[in-house]
């Protein structure tokens, strides 16, 4: 032994130190839990731990997101069960109101109901929320659950597309002379709007064929001398529409009948006898209510209106002759298709005269009444349009001046009389016609490419000002589209552009008719709420075994990480036990080992 180097001491301090260190890292894990809490304890188990920790708080933070998700559900299938309950409603109003045992004042009743409800249920959709999102006019809601996505959307489910009052020129149809006002309506059957038009002093009538986008190709040219007016009917009963249009002027001038074959083509044409007929225009419907169409001719040559009752095949009665409530040469191009003015179910005709609204009313049997006055002093009339304005059941009429100032509402009092009442729009109102341009449920009127809006009282907002002067869905998109160009050599196509609405539109039951449409569309919209809640039940079943499942791979990874990361306690005590003792006798063994080298040095000094 070297007394300079005491390597029993040096011996005992590693020993000791080695008892204290593996005594300490001992303690900690006792104190933590957790075999390891550093790299060095294991590194490539400290690796895999915290990639399970991680996780596993992102599988509880996605059963959070799957719980927010459920909430979601919950409101929107407690919205949707309500709404169902107010069509189930709805549906019951319309069905009542379509029965024809009701009078105009007990739809009105069912009426006032029904928009009641239809207004509670826009309410309901515009307000119904999650954390501030609308359900029902957003896009899509997507939950992240982990890895996974659960996708609700439910936008489209009252979705529908409303015009935007702006519009996009699709098609010019041009021809070789000028177009008088053609009608626009499907002559083919094949569910696009055709064009029929005649063209001025060019001796025919042009049919231009519907694509359904908005395009038109012509298919037949008939030939006609010098035709003026036209109308479209079934007019023998064969389920194929036919043309009507007049030849020639004064005294010789006969109106020609084209039988349609289905197709966009027309047979040779027949003559219709007629009287002075001169430049006049035409009308048709079922004046004797024998479910035959009849056809009327107004001659402003003469003066004189014609009725031919319709047999049913192709051929007519001869003229029944009355003096036309129609003054002037002045025809314009609004509305004077026949129409039931007083609310008895029979077919009246409507004009004017001056500056008053005159009407024969029908007797049902083909036969008319002498004119009566209706309304006057409405100034110099450049045209009118009727229906019904205000949604009440009765038919209105809006009056355009060209002197005398703003043009009027005229409120149909459903016999036959009107109440008078100015709206806030100046002279030179040559009406077009009246139609539902922004899909608001309310009617609307156009004067030339200016639209304007019915706020459904027989109040009028101002509109677009780039309309047309005739209209239909040229596109099928469900919003009115226009042509316009009349008296020119081209008819410009313009399709509306499109907005997307979640509110339903107004439902009418003041008439059996618009009833019986109503029904069709609340039955619609029934479907679709019953199939969302199908879909937002199977959502939440989803939703509910995806939670389940990301519990138990939370519960798992929890599990295979403590298996990796936390301590024995049993083995960890007892080592800790037997660290103690080596702790203790390094102490001791060192203790002595220091000791030897004095008791050395005291020997070899010669004492103790």
């Amino acid at each position: 032994m070297k007394i300079g180097s005491n390597i029993s001491s040096l011996l005992a301090q590693r020993r000791l130190s080695e008892a204290t260190q593996s005594l300490s890292s001992i303690s900690e894990r006792l104190s933590s839990g957790q075999r390891i809490n550093r790299a060095s304890d294991d590194a490539a188990g400290l690796s895999i731990a915290d990639g399970l920790r991680v996780d596993s708080r992102i599988r509880t933070q996605s059963i959070r997101n799957i719980n927010d998700g459920i909430s979601l559900v919950n409101i929107a299938t407690g919205a949707l069960t309500e709404l169902s309950k107010v069509t189930t409603r709805l549906s019951e109003l319309a069905a009542q109101a379509s029965n024809g045992v009701y009078s105009l004042t007990q739809r009105r009743a069912l009426d006032s109901e029904a928009d009641a409800l239809t207004n509670e249920f826009n309410r309901i959709v515009a307000s119904t929320k999650f954390n501030g999102r609308q359900l029902f006019d957003e896009n899509g809601i997507v939950i992240q659950a982990a890895v996974s996505t659960y996708s609700l959307d439910m936008t489209d489910l009252f979705s529908r597309d409303v015009g935007a009052g702006t519009f996009s020129v699709s098609q010019t149809v041009s021809s070789t002379n000028a177009w008088r006002k053609p009608l626009i309506v499907d002559v083919n059957g094949d569910g696009n709007l055709d064009i029929v038009g005649t063209i001025y002093s060019s001796s025919a009538i042009s049919v231009q064929l519907g694509n359904g986008d908005g395009t038109f190709n012509g298919s037949a040219t008939l030939a006609l001398p010098w035709a003026t007016s036209l109308v479209v009917g079934d007019f023998n009963n064969d389920g194929h529409m036919d043309i009507i249009g007049g030849r020639g002027f004064g005294p010789s001038a006969e109106a020609a009948l084209f039988l349609g074959n289905g197709n966009g083509t027309f047979q040779a044409s027949t003559s219709i006898a007629q009287s002075q007929l001169g430049t006049g225009f035409f009308e048709s419907g079922d004046f004797n209510n024998d479910g035959n169409l009849d056809f009327l001719a107004h001659s402003t040559t003469t003066g004189q209106m014609l009725i031919h009752i319709g047999n049913g095949n192709g051929t007519f009665r001869a003229a029944q002759t009355y003096t036309s409530p129609y003054t002037g040469t002045d025809q314009g191009f609004g509305d004077r298709a026949p129409m039931d003015i007083n609310g008895d179910g029979i077919l009246d005709i409507m004009a004017h005269s001056g500056s008053s609204l005159t009407v024969m009313f029908g007797n049902g049997d083909g036969s008319f009444g002498s004119i009566v006055t209706v309304a006057s002093g409405l100034g110099v009339i450049g045209n009118y349009v009727r229906g019904d304005f205000d949604g009440d059941g009765i038919v209105d009429v809006v009056v355009g001046s060209t002197t005398g100032g703003n043009a009027k509402f005229l409120k149909g009092n459903g016999d036959g009389s009107f109440s008078i009442s100015q709206l806030g729009f100046q002279n030179n109102f040559y009406i077009e016609g009246a139609g539902d341009f922004n899909n608001d449920g309310h009617l609307d009127f156009n004067v030339g490419t200016n639209l304007y809006y019915g706020n459904g009282d027989g109040t009028f907002s101002t509109g677009s000002t780039d309309g047309g002067s005739g209209f239909g869905d040229f596109n099928n998109d469900g919003v009115i589209d226009f042509l316009n160009g009349f008296t020119t050599t081209a008819l410009t196509v313009k399709l509306q552009n499109t907005t997307d609405s979640v509110q339903i539109e107004t439902f009418n039951l003041n008439t059996q008719e618009s009833a019986l449409l109503a029904l069709t569309s609340i039955s619609g919209y029934r479907d679709r709420i019953s199939q969302q809640l199908g879909a937002l039940g199977a959502s939440q079943a989803r939703l509910s075994v995806g939670m389940n499942n990301l519990i138990s791979e939370r519960e798992n990874m929890l599990a295979a990480e403590s298996r990796i990361r936390d301590t024995d306690m049993a083995q960890e005590a007892a080592e800790y036990i037997r660290l103690k003792i080596l702790q203790e006798v390094a102490t001791n063994v060192l203790k002595s080992a220091n000791l030897i080298p004095e008791i050395t040095i005291k020997l070899l000094n010669g004492g103790l």
